[in-house]
């Protein structure tokens, strides 16, 4: 009865959020369409199927729900290089505060430097060299109530762009939107002591924009099984939808496995389905006195015209 009770304290607010995400449908430029990426190498080489599993720093990013499970301390550190010479960042800190709750500062950073420009082709260099870069600064806190947690967060967003080195130069800064989460913790293994079973949701960029752009909100619904034994196995399945008026389809399908020996090596796969578009993703971590290196691949994407090649993610973790 306790869980239907905070199940239902978690949910209706939720459900009123949904009427104002559909309300403010992102119609214009997405002004920063890498925060659908993620963050964190173990989460990504499970498909990016993690609303239900995050319980460390990178929860700032996929549910702040889940920072209530941080101990005490816990920094993550990622890095990715993606098409055309981009770069995506990710650095985060969280902390626990209290008994039943955490905080994490965290900062994403997306872009490229150097692209070159050339007028007619026939110059022997470039005529000038473009930079752009876009910063998310994040807030996010996460608090427990028995089998329920909850969080909510805040990000600030800043991007610009140069023509060699300077010269030109424009930027702007906005508010990067709200962020919403619960998980349900619906069942504990006895003899561990661990939850088993959890249900969850996470509502991001609620109002978000910058430079008068938009930046859709982004719902998922997820949930994950752990299985307890000699070494352990988890299986998370979730889906997400984008509030944004587009012709193709916006929801994608997630499912990702990782498997634990020992506690120190791990062992990842994961794919996401949307549309007519696939993605694959494998991956694999070691973990030592709180220390953990976590590795991601996915290969291009299986589209007609093959824009997304290869990519491959690293993140350095530390909890203690």
């Amino acid at each position: 009865m306790l869980r239907r009770t905070h199940f239902l304290l978690g949910i209706v607010p939720v459900v009123l959020l949904l009427g104002l995400a559909s309300v403010s449908l992102g119609d214009g430029i997405d002004a920063a369409p890498y925060l659908r990426l993620g963050a964190g190498a173990r989460s990504l080489g499970m498909g990016r199927a993690y609303t239900a599993v995050a319980d460390d720093a990178t929860a700032s990013v996929w549910n702040v729900a889940g920072l209530s499970n941080v101990q005490d301390w816990s920094f993550t550190f990622y890095t990715a290089k993606l098409n055309l010479d981009t770069r995506h960042n990710f650095l985060s800190i969280a902390k626990d505060v209290g008994d039943a709750g955490a905080l994490a500062v965290s900062w994403t950073n997306y872009g490229v430097a150097g692209i070159e420009q050339w007028v007619t082709g026939d110059e022997e260099a470039p005529v000038s060299l473009f930079d752009y870069s876009s910063n998310v600064f994040s807030v996010g806190y996460g608090h427990a109530l028995e089998d329920l947690s909850i969080g909510g967060g805040f990000k600030i967003i800043s991007r610009g762009d140069s023509l060699d080195g300077g010269l030109g130069s424009s930027g702007s800064t906005g508010f990067g939107g709200l962020d919403l989460g619960a998980i349900l913790y619906a069942f504990e293994d006895p003899e561990s002591g661990q939850d088993t079973v959890r249900t969850a949701l996470s509502l991001r960029n609620l109002l978000g924009g910058v430079g008068g752009d938009s930046i859709p909100v982004l719902l998922n619904l997820g949930v994950s099984f752990k299985v307890l034994k000699r070494h352990e196995a988890l299986v998370s399945f979730e889906i997400e939808h984008e509030f944004v008026d587009l012709p193709e389809s916006t929801t994608s399908i997630r499912l990702g496995v990782e498997y634990w020996l020992g506690g120190v090596l791990a062992i990842r796969a994961g794919g996401n389905h949307t549309g007519d578009r696939r993605s694959l993703y494998a991956g694999f971590g070691a973990r030592v006195a709180g220390v953990q290196l976590d590795y991601a691949f996915r290969p291009g994407d299986d589209t007609l015209h093959q824009l997304d090649k290869n990519a491959h993610y690293v993140s350095l973790s530390y909890s203690y």
